[in-house]
């Protein structure tokens, strides 16, 4: 029996070793990192919100929505663009990623809805706004707007999520107490920043990223959060959200980067098919986050999509290339 004993106890300090090397998440989240922090926090329902409100009060009001592991910073190149050209412009880390807090709830459409309509309500932005969301973003940007659909104008979706191939039993195993716990601490620091390559086409785009995206991983509850949101959050079947959106009298941008490694281009073949008049815009030489590698590129689209038809004072909408670039064409499918 005291063989036994000594053994199990071998065994688990064993297992212990790994778990503590390679485990990062061993900081709260609290005012002290908040204070040291940029960017602007308002306290919501579930918890900090860390976010950046760009542009004037008296712009058309733009939410840019990031992903599933990347915070806001991946919108670095796109809030400042859109904001000098006179709109008002607001980025936030969804609950569980970058500085905002990581509750101990479920991670799914509900949670993001609510966080958003906290958001707007707690900053007074009153009126309809226009969204653009990227890879699982796109997601929560669609449920809002089919949520919401007199407070939304326009959206806009960059290599969006909702008909991802993939099997949620991993996610659903890390979900069980303890050897989850442990799987995720030993492993998915690992795999998570192994994976940050995989959202570029040009390689030399990682290193600005993932000191940013690493921080992030410092603080407990992020890898909780990505957990819960591959149980709970619709990322693989959202043909009947789609077809809803496309019957509703709005317009709408897919912009898709044709080198995309998370999300395949042959994707967005069902946003084309369930939204009538779709603008879309491929994105050569470009992975999973075109805004972010082809910043020029993508902001042009986005400022011209989101041009009020009525009172256009930048560009005429019935030419088909941009004054400021020549390669650029726009129109619909």
């Amino acid at each position: 029996m005291k063989k036994t004993i000594i053994w199990v106890s071998f065994i688990l300090i064993l297992l212990a070793i790994p778990y503590f090397v390679l485990e990062t998440e061993w900081h709260e989240l609290d005012e002290a990192v908040r204070k040291n922090t940029f960017g602007n926090f308002i306290k919501l329902k579930n918890g900090y919100v860390h976010y950046e409100l760009q542009g004037p009060d008296s712009g058309k009001t733009i939410v840019l929505i990031h992903g599933i592991s990347i915070p806001y910073v991946i919108w670095d190149h796109t809030i400042h663009a859109l904001a000098d050209e006179g709109y008002r412009v607001l980025r936030y880390d969804l609950y569980g990623r970058g500085y905002s807090d990581r509750p101990d709830i479920k991670y799914n459409e509900e949670l993001y809805d609510n966080q958003l309509s906290d958001l707007l309500d707690s900053l007074k932005i009153t009126g309809k706004i226009n969204l653009v969301g990227i890879s699982m973003g796109g997601v929560i940007a669609m449920n809002f707007t089919d949520c919401h659909p007199d407070q939304v104008e326009d959206l806009a979706l960059i290599d969006p999520a909702g008909f991802v191939d993939e099997n949620q039993n991993q996610a659903k195993i890390l979900a069980i107490p303890i050897l989850g716990n442990y799987l995720s601490g030993v492993l998915g620091n690992l795999v998570i920043s192994g994976k940050i390559k995989d959202n570029f086409y040009d390689s030399a785009y990682v290193d600005s990223i993932k000191p940013i995206f690493k921080e992030q991983m410092k603080y407990k509850g992020y890898k909780r959060a990505l957990i819960s949101t591959a149980c709970n959050l619709n990322l693989s079947n959202n043909t009947e959200l789609v077809q809803r959106l496309g019957k509703t009298n709005r317009r709408f941008m897919l912009i898709w980067g044709k080198a995309d490694k998370i999300i395949p281009f042959s994707k967005s073949e069902h946003f084309k098919k369930s939204l009538p008049g779709l603008e879309f815009y491929p994105i050569e030489k470009a992975g999973h986050v075109p805004q972010y590698e082809k910043p020029e590129e993508v902001n042009l689209l986005l400022i011209k999509f989101f041009i009020d038809r009525k009172v256009n004072t930048r560009f005429n909408i019935g030419e088909t290339t941009s004054p400021k670039s020549s390669r650029i064409k726009f129109g619909r499918i």
